[in-house]
């Protein structure tokens, strides 16, 4: 389900128009990658840590075939809802949700003399819990942000900046017509010269937009590969190449 909503106001001054709109979009229910429902749960996993990989007697040693039916399994194995499946996958669940605040503003200058201008920008953010395709805009920009990290119990872990959120771009258009031939200036005769240098537009198009969010990732707790955050901003002063943002407020996670 998709809902839309938005408010406009117009204002001509002259030959101007300027258009100010507040859009939104809140989309549910929408296809989500999958996950194992075959899960221990979190609140488990924080508090044996390690110990979950601890050899145990396996309660269903001999009833299932395979390694699922050893003498002896891993402690997590015992805890999970269904052990005598490896795992059990939920594809393309309707969990997928995404929320947009866009503002939009447009400039326009009519056809008059010879020129157009036109300028619009939009600005804003959206959240979402999930994709279904990664998002790949090339091996500059790209994410492989396409799944839930707890899918069965903590799916809001994962709502966040979308992967292909482009928070600012604007457009300028410009068409002006030449000065030159018959009707305009100059060259304003039928002759020769007028018919070769008039009829020209100069025609003027610019597109300027931030990057898409940038995934933070190299952290291990052997259950998540994202890392914590301290809480305070990655921002600094004098970026460089070599030092974008303060990679000291990512620590790795507890185990």
């Amino acid at each position: 389900m998709s809902q839309q909503w938005d408010m406009s106001l117009q204002q001509q001054v002259g030959n101007w128009l300027v258009d100010v709109t507040y859009s939104a979009n809140k989309g549910t229910h929408f296809a989500a990658n999958g996950y194992n429902l075959n899960q221990v749960r979190s609140e488990t996993r924080l508090e044996l840590g390690l110990r979950l990989s601890d050899p145990v007697p396996n309660p269903l040693a001999g009833k299932v075939p395979g390694g699922l039916g050893a003498a002896m399994v891993t402690r997590e194995r015992t805890l999970q809802p269904y052990p005598h499946y490896n795992g059990v996958s939920i594809s393309n669940p309707r969990f997928g949700n995404f929320m947009s605040h866009l503002l939009l503003i447009n400039v326009k200058r009519r056809f008059d003399r010879g020129l157009l201008v036109n300028f619009s920008f939009t600005g804003g953010k959206k959240m979402s819990d999930s994709t279904t395709v990664p998002v790949d805009f090339g091996p500059v920009e790209q994410t492989n942000e396409n799944g839930f990290q707890d899918g069965l119990y903590n799916r809001r872990n994962d709502r966040s900046v979308d992967p292909a959120d482009v928070s600012k771009r604007g457009v300028l258009t410009l068409i002006y017509e030449l000065p030159f031939g018959p009707g305009r200036k100059f060259a304003n005769s039928n002759g020769a010269l007028g018919k070769v240098v008039g009829g020209w537009q100069l025609n003027l198009i610019n597109v300027a937009q931030a990057g898409i969010p940038l995934t933070v990732r190299g952290a291990s707790n052997f259950q998540a590969d994202r890392p914590n955050s301290t809480g305070l901003s990655a921002k600094i002063d004098n970026p460089t190449a070599r030092r974008w943002f303060n990679t000291d407020v990512f620590v790795n996670p507890p185990i």
